[in-house]
């Protein structure tokens, strides 16, 4: 991901406008479906840029005041937590949920009918909101608290303390199609497809199950499907690898 933000745009970083993104979700927003005819070059991982800011601020370096663009909004800021997009947008009863396994399941309940008296759901795939983003820095907790208590101080230092975010309700509303992204498909023949869906059940097995993220996939059933898929090595996962090597140890000791 750093190396292809840097390439982005026309060649020029300072000629294009990149997003700082917390998460992969928001990175590929802006690379896929939802950014076609936008503005944004491309999206750049908050945690790749953290570092280079502190040092700057740390030093004290005067920017000019020059920026063409307004101030964030203490309002704004709190759309980073789970729960601070309904409370600006100042709809009533609303459905908050974080984590994508809860939300995946309230979308099943909505799907069915069973949620028509809600007007509004606020859904994060990460929980606690943008705060806890894969690729952030900070403990998504302590970052919670450090955000919370610059609300409480009224925001010093962060312009326009008070105001409130001004929604485009227009802007905001999907008028195209909407279509559904291909599920993923093992093969186009349909025997080796067969074939390498029971390898994904045999190598399934060898992984402890609970879904550490380790190798970087979010469960252990996806990532037999990158190694069958030819994505990842088995090796990459922790547990495999500790297991040859206690089995290596005990040999050794025989």
């Amino acid at each position: 991901m750093a190396q292809n933000w840097k390439k982005g745009g026309n060649g020029d970083l300072a000629k294009g406008l990149y997003y700082i993104v917390p998460c992969l979700a928001q990175a590929e927003a802006v690379q896929g479906l939802l950014s076609k005819g936008g503005v944004l070059a491309g999206a750049i991982p908050l945690v790749d840029l953290y570092n280079p800011l502190k040092v700057v601020v740390l030093r004290k370096k005067e920017v000019p005041d020059n920026s063409p663009w307004p101030e964030t909004t203490i309002s704004g800021m709190k759309w980073a937590i789970a729960g601070g997009e309904s409370k600006e947008i100042g709809l009533p009863a609303t459905l908050i949920v974080d984590g994508i396994h809860h939300v995946a399941r309230i979308l099943e309940l909505a799907e069915s009918g069973l949620l028509d008296e809600i007007r509004f759901i606020e859904a994060w795939a990460c929980q606690g909101g943008c705060l806890g983003g894969p690729l952030t820095v900070q403990n998504p907790f302590w970052a919670k608290y450090h955000l919370e208590e610059r609300l409480r101080n009224n925001g010093k230092g962060a312009g326009n303390k008070k105001n409130k975010v001004s929604l485009d309700k227009e802007g905001l509303r999907w008028m195209g199609p909407v279509h559904p992204r291909p599920g993923m498909r093992l093969d186009e023949d349909l025997k080796k497809a067969m074939e390498k869906l029971r390898r994904i059940d045999e190598m399934v097995k060898k992984f402890p199950g609970i879904d550490c993220g380790a190798c970087r996939c979010p469960s252990c059933l996806a990532f037999a499907e990158d190694v069958v898929q030819g994505h990842a090595r088995e090796k990459e996962c922790l547990y495999v690898m500790k297991t040859k090597v206690q089995n290596s140890k005990h040999k050794i000791q025989k």
